[in-house]
């Protein structure tokens, strides 16, 4: 009796074992953020629709003297 209550304690102390991981999460939150900048940078690398560029050209650059 005593060896089956200890052998199911074991299956779930392996079970909860993972659970409070704080590297694993760091790891995950650190893959999320780099997933974040990796679609940010190919947003940024993406050519601006003509009507987007014309509203970002000077119309009035500053002179130079």
């Amino acid at each position: 009796m005593l060896q089956r209550l200890m052998a199911k304690w074991r299956l779930w102390e392996e079970a909860l074992a993972g659970m409070d991981d704080p590297q694993g999460e760091y790891l995950l939150s650190l893959d999320e953020r780099v997933r974040r900048l990796e679609a940010k940078v190919e947003q940024l690398r993406r050519p601006l629709p003509e009507d987007a560029a014309a509203a970002v050209t000077p119309t009035s650059a500053p002179e130079s003297e």
